[in-house]
């Protein structure tokens, strides 16, 4: 399909054409020469009009997954020491389970290396091949050579809102859990009910420097953007992560509090928060920040008799106290003494309603949490290394990226924001071009999941950051699409009449009035990210 302008050229071509040859018909010696200049130039301008930019595809050899330059001997030991938790398989005596979507953290983050995002092959499956007496299948909307997914639903059975996490698997028929009979959730059910919102998982490269961006910056960024986004129909506000008591959760609420900066709907602003939500959400492992099981079934209550044994003594009854106890699961099997006293020492490092300081200075590695390392690990992580010349070459990628600004996706994507002044000297006052506000959005219906978090609704999302995205493989939050053009043009949805317009969709408008070959330069600018 020939856009408005290609046909508006063709149309000159064709006509400009027809004058010549009636030029030429008087001229009968020079007719057979021009005749054949005029097919070439019709060939050439025809295949100019056929042209349709493309996503060039994943950028490989890009060197991710490095701890940051600089870092002092401490925080690398820190980063090594998380690394090793964060790829770590959990065993069910470690409290794995009872339901869980994988049983470590790097099978999910691993592309385009440690730390990434989803796969092309889902490690979900091979992790279901371990049950014996009892078969977990994946659901049907998941493949062996597609997104690892992390599935919510959208309300409980009496129609009440739910939008937590409900696990794929379970642990039954394990080698290492028997005794355990509990079924998996009939998740067939909830997607034949429309019931169900997909996610994928966010890469964690550079997160440490997301972290450290002030409040203040993210404020003032807005209200820079202010004038020209509200002419573009961009509006954007934060997402105030709230913590209450020994657990944290996200209140709606315009009160004061920490931004929210992680997670599809920028529900935490803290990695050790986010670290803690993953162990309990995806792993079932209960710990110091969510101690609550989530199992409630008698048939796979395999703590009872365990804690009994450990005589833990007034310890609480968390599965990542019980992990250490573990001789067979964890390389450093601690006696009750030693986990009380880590116990202590984690709440006066975390008070209650401060989980966002750097637990480095305070305690040696092979002292604190595993929670802890995961938190180091993803803090230390260092950003993404852009391209200068792949792909299409460095002309291609600067006029890319002078349209991404020119056509509005900079009102969302802001291309820079700066840390403030934080303990490690290598996240202190840095540039972080992470291409994200940090804030979230209205998508229209196209992109609504149905799942509210925090202040944020069930069709907006935060900003999701672009620095990296050359390297991605799934798009979007639920992985919907490899091809990065599809995955902007989703984007744009609902109408202003209707009251449910995305705030994309003037940019995408005028990104769509592109010429192609501008639209790749677009393209390729972003692959080079």
């Amino acid at each position: 399909m020939l856009s408005a302008r290609a046909r508006k050229r063709r149309f000159r071509f064709l006509h400009s054409r027809r004058v010549s040859m009636r030029r030429v018909a008087a001229k009968p010696l020079l007719a057979p020469l021009f005749a054949a200049f005029v097919a070439g130039s019709a060939n050439i301008a025809l295949a100019d009009d056929a042209f349709a930019a493309r996503d060039p595809g994943v950028r490989t050899n890009a060197g991710s997954g490095n701890p940051l330059s600089n870092l002092p001997p401490g925080a690398l030991e820190f980063f090594n020491m998380g690394k090793v938790a964060f790829l770590e398989a959990e065993a069910v005596g470690d409290g794995l389970g009872p339901r869980m979507n994988l049983d470590n953290c790097g099978g999910c983050h691993a592309q385009p290396a440690v730390g990434g995002t989803s796969p092309s092959r889902n490690p979900q499956f091979a992790l279901a091949r371990l049950s014996r007496a009892k078969t977990d299948v994946p659901p049907p909307f998941l493949s062996a050579d597609g997104p690892v997914r992390v599935v919510r639903l959208l309300k409980n059975a009496d129609g009440t809102p739910d939008g937590t996490v409900h696990p794929v698997l379970t642990i039954a028929g394990r080698p290492d859990a028997r005794g355990c009979d509990i079924d998996q959730f009939d998740l067939a059910a909830e997607v034949a009910k429309k019931n169900i919102a997909f996610r994928i998982p966010t890469p964690l490269f550079g997160a440490g420097l997301i972290e450290q961006i002030p409040d203040s910056a993210i404020r003032a960024n807005q209200e820079r953007a202010a004038t020209r986004n509200r002419s573009l129909g961009i509006r954007g506000r934060p997402n105030i992560a709230r913590m209450d008591g020994a657990l944290p959760s996200a209140k709606a609420n315009d009160g004061d509090g920490p931004i929210g900066r992680f997670g599809w709907k920028a529900q935490n602003a803290s990695l050790l928060v986010a670290g803690a939500e993953a162990y309990h959400d995806e792993m079932g492992i209960t710990n110091e920040l969510f101690p609550t099981e989530r199992n409630e079934s008698l048939s796979c209550d395999l703590s009872i008799a365990r804690y009994e044994d450990m005589k833990l003594e007034g310890l609480p009854p968390i599965d990542s106290v019980r992990r250490y106890l573990n001789p067979l699961g964890h390389r450093y099997p601690l006696e009750v003494a030693e986990l009380r006293a880590r116990i202590r020492a984690f709440a006066e490092r975390n008070p209650p309603g401060d989980y966002l300081g750097n637990s480095d200075d305070q305690a040696g590695v092979d002292t604190v949490t595993s929670i802890e390392k995961f938190a180091s690990f993803m803090r230390y992580l260092a950003p993404p290394v852009a391209s200068q010349d792949l792909p299409g070459g460095a002309d291609s990628i600067r006029k890319g990226r002078h349209l991404f600004d020119d056509v509005g996706c900079a009102g969302c994507h802001s291309p820079s924001l700066r840390t403030g002044s934080a303990k490690v000297a290598a996240l202190r006052d840095q540039v972080v071009n992470l291409y994200s506000d940090l804030l979230l959005h209205e998508m229209g219906p196209n992109l609504a999941d149905g799942v509210s978090q925090g202040r944020a609704t069930v069709s907006e999302f935060r900003t999701a950051p672009l620095w990296g995205v050359g390297q991605r493989i799934y798009f979007l939050h639920d992985g919907r699409t490899q091809d990065l053009r599809i995955a902007i043009y989703a984007h744009r949805s609902g109408s202003l009449a209707n009251g449910n317009a995305s705030e994309a969709n003037t940019v995408v408008d005028r990104f769509d009035a592109l010429g192609e070959h501008e639209k790749q330069d677009v393209l390729n600018f972003l692959r080079s990210l």
